[in-house]
């Protein structure tokens, strides 16, 4: 008989067709992932927030490096085909980088609808108070994973949607 060797989990959750890396923390209510990184926290929007938001036409950053920010402030808009809404700080900092990358236009797929976890991030930051008391909303992956699942039946929506050249 053969022997199995035992597997490591995948690097991600899924509830609802909708992906979760393990390595990120989540701001459930809005749909934030972070990623934390020595004194500098990345944050992007969720697989969940890019399906509902639908085909992002454009993106235009309000707020460039250096500026600091307040907790709830507008670092970004979002255009999408049905729908414009803002990206906003999730705790007082300041701004250390912005993806330029997904500034303006771009063609059929927008990175944020593509690659919400890597090519897509939105900006880094570097809080105002220590990492553990900013990052007090988010969730870690185990957390997260019930809570969209509360939040799923709660809104009753339907599975996340990806384009064809969605990355993990």
């Amino acid at each position: 008989m053969a022997t199995v060797e035992p597997r490591d989990p995948p690097p991600y959750e899924v509830v609802n067709n909708c992906v979760l890396p393990r390595n990120l923390q989540y701001h459930v209510e809005d749909d934030v992932w972070a990623r934390v990184e020595d004194d500098r926290v990345t944050l992007g929007w969720t697989d969940s927030s890019q399906t509902v938001t639908g085909s992002i036409l454009y993106v235009d950053y309000l707020r460039g490096v250096g500026d600091t920010l307040a907790t709830d402030k507008p670092i970004a808009t979002v255009e999408a085909a049905k729908w414009m809404g803002v990206v906003r700080a999730p705790f007082d900092g300041t701004v250390t980088a912005i993806n330029e990358a997904i500034e303006g236009r771009h063609g059929v797929v927008h990175p944020v609808n593509r690659s919400p976890y890597h090519k897509g991030w939105i900006a880094e930051m570097a809080p105002a108070e220590p990492i553990e008391e900013s990052l007090d909303a988010f969730l870690p992956i185990d957390e997260a994973v019930e809570a969209y699942r509360e939040k799923i039946d709660r809104l009753d929506l339907d599975a996340c949607v990806h384009c064809d050249s969605f990355e993990i």
